[in-house]
């Protein structure tokens, strides 16, 4: 018996291909978060918005990337620091804060009342930045049960041979030594 070795990599060409699943992520987001809020478009409407709210609740992969510190976006800057601010399951993505972003880093972890990480680096990360003990917890996506998911996304095989599937983080050619040979 033969079995296909698919490897999936975030490169340039995922970024080719993205407009595809941005189409898929569309419509399911047209269909599914609809009901949530208004969108709103840009920092300072998104800043107006907050008046609406109680609670802003924000997490899961990778979602406090050193890359994305500046927008104020993920990190919820755009709430008011009386209002209500939960992070679960967040991930830095890194398992270093560099030194330059260790103080806003700090400073925005603090405006959160309840915080939670996916992975052991970031709960050392928080600990060391805010002196917080607080819980690995699991990805989101995995507090669906199966029958859950085949309700919102109907199963079809997309390969119809055997196969064994990598999916790789970067272009780093040595994570392919690692595979079996086929």
């Amino acid at each position: 018996e033969s079995i296909n070795l698919i490897v999936s990599s975030f490169g340039e060409e995922f970024m080719q291909e993205g407009a595809e699943e941005n189409r898929i992520f569309d419509k399911f987001a047209e269909r599914y978060f609809t009901n949530l809020s208004p969108i709103y478009y840009g920092y300072d409407a998104l800043k107006d918005g907050t008046k609406g709210y109680d609670t802003f609740l924000v997490g899961s992969d990778q979602l406090w990337l050193p890359s994305g510190l500046a927008t104020g976006f993920y990190n919820l800057q755009f709430a008011p620091d009386e209002k209500l601010k939960i992070a679960y399951a967040t991930s830095f993505g890194v398992s270093k804060i560099p030194m330059h972003q260790k103080n806003k880093t700090a400073k925005y972890l603090d405006r959160f009342h309840y915080l939670s990480s996916r992975e052991k680096s970031g709960t050392n990360i928080i600990k060391q930045l805010t002196g917080r003990d607080v819980p690995v917890v699991v990805d989101p996506t995995l507090l669906l049960t199966p029958e859950d998911w085949k309700e919102i996304i109907p199963f079809h095989r997309v390969v119809e041979e055997k196969y064994i599937f990598c999916y790789f983080l970067g272009d780093n050619s040595e994570h392919l030594y690692y595979l079996p040979e086929i």
